[in-house]
């Protein structure tokens, strides 16, 4: 994975307008479990930055193998170019 970073509030845009590509359910779901890992906790840490490797790392234990395409859209979702 790529190091740059992203900000609490552009992650959290990113993933829901992933919902046309994954479901509204599927979206609710992810962001409760980056919630649950203190990712996105509430609204106050919208300035707060993460790199693509610690979410890969919160995401990859319950997602498994859907983990590299969320990660690639979240990637083209952002703008990210990789090194």
């Amino acid at each position: 994975m790529i190091a740059n970073k992203v900000l609490a509030s552009d992650l959290r845009e990113a993933i829901r307008g992933m919902d046309n590509l994954f479901g509204n359910s599927f979206i609710k779901l992810l962001l409760e479990h980056l919630q649950a890992h203190r990712i996105l906790f509430d609204d106050d840490n919208n300035s707060c930055m993460y790199t693509f490797d610690e979410i890969n790392s919160v995401l990859t234990p319950v997602f498994g193998e859907a983990t590299p395409l969320l990660m690639s859209q979240l990637e083209k979702y952002l703008h990210v170019e990789k090194n």
